[in-house]
């Protein structure tokens, strides 16, 4: 699910950080709004299964689904915003702020194992 940290962690940004506080911003209220209908399709989903209206509990169902994935590409791009213009590969630091915990975990994961496979002497002091 983070493999997009892999291409995005390590590159150099060039947007300022006000922008860059905007952008995030954006992005992780649609993702809150993409999880708000998400929970308002599983409501009605489960209301509609009691009524004995399966198809229509189905269809909301799937609705939901597709609400969450959009809640996570948004989460996804407030992350890749947060990360890009960090420029850790050559700073060899590493800022988890504004970061969900699975992508805070995520992003060092990678941090550690790209820095772990370099030599002492060829990393930043």
């Amino acid at each position: 699910m983070f493999e997009w940290l892999w291409n995005f962690i390590f590159c150099q940004g060039d947007s300022p950080v006000n922008d860059k506080d905007a952008i995030v911003k954006k992005s992780r209220k649609e993702a809150d709004e993409w999880a708000a209908k998400r929970r308002a399709c599983i409501e009605e989903s489960k209301v509609a299964y009691r009524n004995g209206e399966h198809k229509k509990a189905k269809k909301l169902s799937k609705e939901a689904k597709k609400c969450c994935e959009k809640m996570e590409e948004a989460n996804l791009n407030a992350a890749k915003d947060i990360l890009k213009p960090q420029r850790s590969k050559e700073i060899g630091i590493l800022d988890l702020h504004g970061l969900y915990l699975e992508e805070a975990k995520a992003a060092t994961d990678q941090f550690l194992d790209h820095w772990t496979s370099y030599p002492e002497k060829s990393r930043p002091e």
